[in-house]
């Protein structure tokens, strides 16, 4: 089966207002390419995003468009990312706990599966419509995603300060060391820790959602784009499609130029499009 992850940035355009001005033959490329066996996914930061807005009619077309889609659902990209800890290090420590060899299960075919993924409970009958109106209902929840994506552009900051001071280097093992302890259980033995941290080479070789975050980090701290809020949600929502994903579509042309990079730095092949329209003949599509 061959995913295709829409941005927000698509679903907006195609099927929300102001539209673009081909957006009812984009609806029919994507209806066309559904047909054609392909499935399309979405996230949780489609809700987020759309539950925002302030137009209600913008909001009901887009719902019904996600709706035509019957997407899959992109699972947390932390509880992914544990999945692949877990994975990497059953087959030398399948004898000591805790380590748990799970799937991976980076698509969810319920919204509730994947609202499960970040540690909630929805009903096995919720839809993308019914968590988009939730969220306006709970102001407060927006307002806690905004605060936190509100610290985005002082983090890349910082962090760009340190690298070019050349402090990163030097905190590389304590750096690692934090990242991996809030992906394991927490009785971990110690000694899945350090092989963690001295074999993370091989991580970013076997786990493709920690190598693009890796990627991703990395452009951040050496990029020279100024960093905005929107970043947050921007960089974070394009992990686990671009490890899992067969194509990443986004208008958003920095979005774009970054997760090209992304994907070549952490060796995944997901292919990165600016529009439905670039999925091709040459790439097993009928061209339209």
């Amino acid at each position: 089966m061959t995913t295709i992850y829409l941005d927000y940035n698509v679903i907006s355009t195609i099927g929300g207002i102001p539209q673009a001005a081909d957006a009812s033959e984009q609806r029919n490329r994507v209806l066309e390419l559904k047909n054609l066996g392909f499935q399309f996914s979405l996230s949780a930061w489609h809700m987020y995003e759309l539950a925002r807005s302030n137009n209600s009619q913008h909001i009901e077309q887009c719902c019904d468009f996600v709706e035509q889609l019957e997407p899959l659902w992109i699972s947390n990209n932390t509880a992914v990312k544990r999945q692949e800890v877990d994975r990497y290090l059953q087959p030398v420590f399948h004898a000591v706990g805790p380590v748990r060899s799970r799937t991976i299960e980076p698509l969810h075919e319920s919204v509730a599966d994947m609202w499960a993924s970040y540690g909630g409970e929805g009903s096995r009958d919720e839809t993308f419509r019914a968590s988009v109106h939730a969220l306006r209902q709970k102001p407060e929840y927006l307002e806690t995603v905004r605060q936190a994506a509100a610290l985005t552009p002082s983090a890349i900051a910082a962090g760009r300060d340190a690298y070019r001071a050349g402090l990163l280097k030097s905190l590389d093992s304590m750096v690692d060391r934090a990242y991996f302890l809030n992906l394991v259980p927490e009785k971990t033995p110690h000694e899945q820790i350090e092989y963690l941290v001295q074999t993370t080479k091989n991580i970013l070789a076997e786990c493709p959602a920690i190598a693009v975050e890796e990627a991703l980090t990395q452009l951040r701290l050496r990029d020279s784009f100024k960093p905005e809020a929107g970043d947050a949600a921007d960089l974070q929502h394009a992990i686990t499609p671009l490890a899992y994903c067969e194509y990443f579509v986004t208008g958003d042309k920095a979005l774009h130029g970054h997760c090209l990079t992304a994907v070549t730095r952490a060796k995944v092949s997901c292919k990165v499009r600016k529009s439905v329209w670039e999925i091709k003949r040459d790439e097993g599509v009928v061209n339209s």
